[in-house]
């Protein structure tokens, strides 16, 4: 199975080359400095997070974000390893996601959490840990949103789509859109 994706992978490389080849040269130099740029905004993307799994669903994020808003939310930041007090709690969240009603001017602030199996689930005390901290941080005004590891290295658009898709139903439900 490698094998057969180094050589799609190469195939596709080539053909590439080929049709970049065939382009202006201005053309070119312009595709590779979007690229250069492109990979410098994915450097600095991931450079707060603090595992492979965030760093993926921080692109996914992204990407999902910046294709346009298929739903009715605006999105006023996506804040990565943002500090919150819950009481006399601070936790500190994978993602912060701030959503705002244009009409209202209420901002919600959604916390979005990338559980590792390194770091959740794998006692019992982390289990009740993590069940504290979630209604800790419900009871404060925080809906949180939770995926797996394997969710995101699996699929990680799709779970940034979802994220979006349960603010939108969220802020819908509360008549804030």
């Amino acid at each position: 199975m490698e094998f057969k994706k180094v050589t799609e992978d190469m195939v596709y490389d080539l053909e590439m080359q080929k049709v970049i080849g065939e382009l202006p040269t201005s053309i070119q130099e312009y595709i590779e400095n979007e690229v250069r740029d492109f990979k410098f905004q994915l450097l600095c993307n991931v450079a707060e997070c603090e595992s492979p799994i965030e760093m993926m669903m921080s692109m996914a994020l992204d990407k999902c974000w910046l294709r346009g808003n298929e739903f009715n939310i605006e999105i006023m930041e996506i804040l990565k390893q943002e500090n919150i007090k819950c009481g006399d709690n601070i936790y500190r969240a994978d993602f912060v996601i701030v959503a705002h009603n244009t009409n209202t001017h209420d901002l919600v602030d959604f916390v979005v959490e990338c559980d590792g199996h390194d770091f959740h689930q794998k006692t019992k005390k982390q289990v009740e840990r993590d069940n504290m901290r979630n209604r800790n941080m419900a009871l404060n005004g925080y809906p949180i949103i939770r995926f797996s590891g394997s969710e995101i290295y699996d699929h990680s658009y799709l779970c940034a789509r979802e994220t979006f898709k349960y603010i939108d139903m969220y802020m819908s439900k509360r008549g804030v859109v």
